[in-house]
């Protein structure tokens, strides 16, 4: 279920391996060479996320599908 709302969003999502910088917390701080999480990966450790049409979600079809699929009942009009 989670797999078919994944694809393309290695263009929208980034996740990496931190290095060990005492330097501004806001900054990236990504290892060098830059060492990216692959959203498999992401995936195994329960980080999920998908694209919705934010503009008509109440009639957005995949997110009646996830909230089907996970059993999610609460929503915030």
């Amino acid at each position: 279920m989670e797999g078919q709302f994944q694809v393309g969003k290695e263009e929208v999502i980034q996740a990496w391996y931190m290095d060990d910088s005492e330097e501004d917390q806001r900054l990236p701080h990504h290892r060098e060479p830059k060492e990216f999480i692959p959203l498999d990966k992401l995936s195994e450790l329960g980080i999920l996320s998908w694209r919705l049409n934010a503009d008509d979600w109440e009639n957005d079809e995949n997110l009646k599908k996830i909230r089907e699929a996970r059993g999610y009942s609460y929503m915030v009009c």
